[in-house]
């Protein structure tokens, strides 16, 4: 579950945009993107409801492994290519 900051509940244009980008990304489905089941708002706070992911951070994965090598380095950005290949086929840009 993702909620927006309370800190911006008071924000009514930072509310819609949460809102607006969270069903634009409900719409991608992709292997490589999770899966938004979703998006709503309770008292006033925005929320999206999205599939949970086990594994550890890539800082984790990072200090535990150290840096992964060529194969790994071309497959991890061949998938992120193809998430955000798909993200564009639905109009959605990755602003993070």
């Amino acid at each position: 579950l993702k909620v927006m900051s309370p800190a911006f509940r008071a924000d009514e244009r930072a509310k819609i945009r949460f809102v607006r980008e969270a069903r634009s990304a409900a719409r991608v489905q992709h292997e490589n993107i999770v899966v938004i089941y979703d998006v709503g708002e309770e008292n006033g706070l925005p929320y999206l409801a999205m599939e949970r992911l086990r594994g550890v951070t890539l800082d984790e994965w990072l200090r535990v492994k150290g840096p992964p090598g060529m194969r790994q380095v071309a497959r991890i950005g061949r998938e992120v290519a193809l998430a955000l290949a798909a993200a564009h086929r639905h109009g959605v840009v990755h602003r993070d």
